[in-house]
């Protein structure tokens, strides 16, 4: 595999798709991985995490939660390193870059094992702009059918030579994943609602469905329990965050920066601190 994947051109990128993707071009196949998906992550999992001896305050958790719905929604500016939106305790932000490390990871081997799979050999020809919005110049790429992101999802899992523990770690960092994105999903479509339109991939409960059935066997029955409660607080955010959509829509349109509410810290000035 590691021989195989050196044909491959790869790496994070600025884009206007901030997903994960995998496209077979006329130069060989790319896998990229959109810089906003690495911030999206980051912030979903300070507002649902909980750490070591720290607790994050409810506002913070909330701002987070804005943050991340944000950056997906591609108004929230894209500067978190020159302006991080507020300080976070050095201890939780490691914990808070190592756990988001661990889900990108699986999301890199689902681009991969398409990959793997030859998913691309018989794919469709589209064409797109391969970089951002109003971009004229457009490249031949490839689409491959959502039957394949579920094959591609289990082969990501399965693929690694993991001890079952190790596994079943990365099967939760995969569904807390799929739990994210469906809390998004909620948000977009009361925005930009997709009517009929045909998806390029399955809805992100029925990925979390099929993981959570094709490896059920790995987690006894109190960890079961705790993934059931994971949806519970899915549901939770859709009904809070489609209530603040239909009377704050101003939050998620206009571009620019939301901060992290008592953890903000000194307020920095551009061109002045930064």
């Amino acid at each position: 595999d590691y021989e195989n994947i050196e044909k491959i051109t790869y790496g994070y990128i600025f884009c206007d798709d901030p997903n994960g993707r995998i496209l077979k071009t006329d130069y060989g196949n790319i896998v990229t991985i959109s810089e906003s998906l690495k911030y999206f992550l980051y912030f979903m999992n300070l507002c649902f995490l909980t750490f070591n001896d720290i607790e994050v305050p409810n506002d913070v958790k909330h701002a987070a939660l804005l943050i991340a719905i944000r950056t997906m929604l591609q108004t929230e500016s894209l500067d978190f390193e020159l302006d991080p939106r507020g300080i976070i305790p050095d201890k939780l932000e490691k914990q808070l870059i190592e756990y988001t490390n661990l889900q990108l990871e699986f999301i890199v081997g689902h681009e991969f094992s398409h990959h793997f799979l030859n998913h691309l050999e018989n794919a469709s020809i589209v064409e797109k702009s391969m970089f951002e919005r109003d971009c004229e110049i457009y490249e031949k790429v490839y689409t491959y059918n959502q039957m394949q992101e579920f094959e591609a999802d289990i082969d990501a899992i399965k693929r690694p030579i993991f001890s079952d523990e190790m596994r079943k770690n990365f099967v939760n960092r995969a569904l807390f994943f799929f739990a994210y994105f469906e809390i998004y999903n909620s948000v977009k479509e009361q925005i930009f609602p997709s009517g009929n339109r045909i998806k390029s991939h399955p809805e992100p409960m029925d990925r979390f469905n099929k993981i959570k059935q094709e490896f059920h066997s790995l987690f006894d029955k109190d960890e079961l329990e705790n993934i059931d409660n994971l949806l519970k607080f899915v549901d939770f955010y859709k009904i809070e965050l489609q209530e603040d959509v239909s009377i704050n829509i101003e939050r998620y349109e206009f571009y620019g920066s939301i901060y992290l509410g008592s953890w903000r810290g000194k307020p920095l000035v551009d061109r002045v601190d930064y």
